[in-house]
């Protein structure tokens, strides 16, 4: 991570071992499992829209959750993202991707 700040700030661009600083700031955002009653800060939420050909057309994203959602809050917001995305999704002529 460090030497990921230090290539940022000096614009070198020389990161000896890109994946593992990917890997490191991945960690922090994508979670493995929600536990429902564990909180967890959330800042933002994503949903591809597919056109005709499959390709991504559309992103929806949901912003400002609450400072700490718990993991059934998280699902309720996830499950109605998801619907918009395939309902727009089914609404440009694309099946959606189960």
């Amino acid at each position: 991570m460090t030497q990921f700040r230090a290539a940022a700030s000096t614009g070198t661009g020389a990161v000896p071992n890109i994946d593992a600083a990917v890997d490191q700031l991945r960690a922090g955002y994508e979670q493995p499992e929600l536990v429902p009653g564990q909180s967890y800060e959330v800042r933002t939420m994503s949903a591809p829209v597919f056109g005709p050909d499959g390709r991504v057309v559309l992103q929806f994203t949901l912003y400002r959750f609450p400072y700490r959602s718990n993991g059934a809050q998280i699902e309720v917001y996830s499950k109605r993202l998801l619907e918009a995305a395939r309902a727009a999704t089914k609404a440009v002529g694309t099946r959606p991707l189960s």
